[in-house]
């Protein structure tokens, strides 16, 4: 079970979503008109840099469930994931937003100070892995700065590393690094949000599948 969780994360973080349909096109702009009622916060710099993440019909119903996710200058806005509804009709049945708003103020780095690799080393002290032979095995092109770091010793798997905003406590929106380390001692699946300027951990979850 944990290996397949973890793989279903790799493969997540590993590829990207397709260019953007021109049908695509047409929900993300219906979702907008719809969400700023719910939310008249929001402004057209907030909305500017949305995706949909996921989607999937009701063979019952035949009701369309769409998943849209936020960004602010190509990085994703962790759990920013929104929900709409569509009727067969193409009509909205309801919208769920957990879009932030503001975020041009919210926001105050988009690029990281120290790397993935130095993220993971800061990773290790804390939990006493060890660093040997650590190193960027693939890293692809884009402003999250995907990669997966190779840590013999440490990890099942080699680790995934990209950068997000995480919300704090104080609704701050910090550049973080979001790092998943599968453990070859232990059962666990951990992942940690670090600071992408201080090398600070912000949060850290375990997300192990008994």
């Amino acid at each position: 079970m944990k290996q397949f969780f973890f793989l279903s994360l790799m493969l997540l973080s590993i590829f990207s979503f397709g260019q953007t349909t021109e049908e695509d096109e047409v929900i993300l702009e219906k979702f907008r008109k719809k969400v700023v009622t719910k939310n008249t916060k929001l402004t057209p710099t907030d909305l500017q840099e949305i995706a949909i993440s996921d989607r999937n019909t009701s063979r019952r119903s035949g009701v369309q469930n769409i998943y849209v996710k936020q960004l602010y200058c190509d990085i994703e806005i962790y759990n920013a994931i929104s929900s709409m509804h569509l009727l067969k009709t193409g009509d909205v049945l309801t919208l769920n937003s957990q879009m932030e708003e503001n975020l041009a103020k919210r926001i105050k780095h988009t690029k990281p100070s120290i790397s993935a690799i130095k993220a993971m080393k800061l990773i290790a002290s804390e939990k006493n892995y060890s660093t040997k032979k650590m190193k960027v095995l693939e890293a692809k092109e884009g402003k999250n700065q995907q990669q997966l770091i190779t840590a013999n010793g440490i990890a099942e798997e080699p680790i995934p590393a990209k950068l997000i905003y995480y919300k704090g406590k104080e609704r701050q929106l910090t550049l973080a690094w979001k790092i998943t380390v599968d453990e070859i001692n232990s059962s666990d699946v951990w992942v940690f949000f670090l600071d992408a300027q201080t090398g600070k951990i912000l949060h850290r979850e375990n997300r192990t599948l008994n």
